[in-house]
């Protein structure tokens, strides 16, 4: 994958995840400023194609998790 598209497939991940530099940081174990030099259009680095296929992974197994709670927050309905 090009350095434009790692760039503008993170950007996309974030915008659509509501994710900010420090969330993305988090979940990848990197400081926030190594990622908004990623998502900058305007700095010659890049998400490695690794670390986007992670960071892909993690929201996954966050939206999972989220998921398994809420059905197990939720009341089991009872048969009458």
């Amino acid at each position: 994958m090009q350095p434009d598209q790692t760039m503008t497939n993170l950007r996309e991940l974030m915008a659509e995840h509501n994710l900010k530099s420090p969330d993305v940081a988090r979940l990848l174990g990197v400081k926030p400023q190594t990622v908004r030099a990623w998502a900058s259009p305007t700095t010659p680095r890049h998400i490695p194609n690794n670390l986007l296929d992670l960071l892909r992974y993690k929201l996954a197994e966050e939206i999972k998790d989220h998921l398994r709670k809420q059905s197990l927050d939720k009341p089991a309905e009872s048969e009458a």
